[in-house]
């Protein structure tokens, strides 16, 4: 573990943004149809990217990103026992109205999630 006595260490929680083809290969439907050394090669490419981005911009403790990942939720769900049953899409998300291509991405998310 890296430590400093003259500073605050900086990191980061969560997911980077991923380029296009990347979001398309880590998706369930992209991980059946990708060529598996296609979508491994362009993850590891994504990762090389980002965390040099992070470094660039004075991040000490650096991470993947999550670039190999579709989503946190369907990450743990497929990695972990013992989660199935039916989610709740209670949340309203009334503040991206001005974003329709986010506001699509998160319902595409959130249907994915729940299945």
């Amino acid at each position: 573990m890296r430590r400093s006595t003259e500073r605050f260490l900086v990191t980061h929680v969560g997911s980077l943004p991923r380029p296009d083809d990347i979001v398309q290969m880590v998706t369930v439907e992209g991980r059946e149809t990708a060529d598996p050394e296609a979508r491994r090669s362009a993850v590891k490419t994504a990762v090389a990217d980002i965390v040099e981005q992070q470094v660039a911009h004075g991040i000490d403790v650096v991470n993947d990103g999550e670039m190999g990942k579709e989503s946190y939720a369907t990450y743990v769900r497929e990695r972990l026992a013992g989660l199935d049953g039916e989610g709740e899409q209670s949340v309203a998300h009334y503040d991206v109205a001005e974003f329709p291509g986010f506001a699509a991405k998160l319902k595409r998310s959130a249907s994915r999630c729940s299945s």
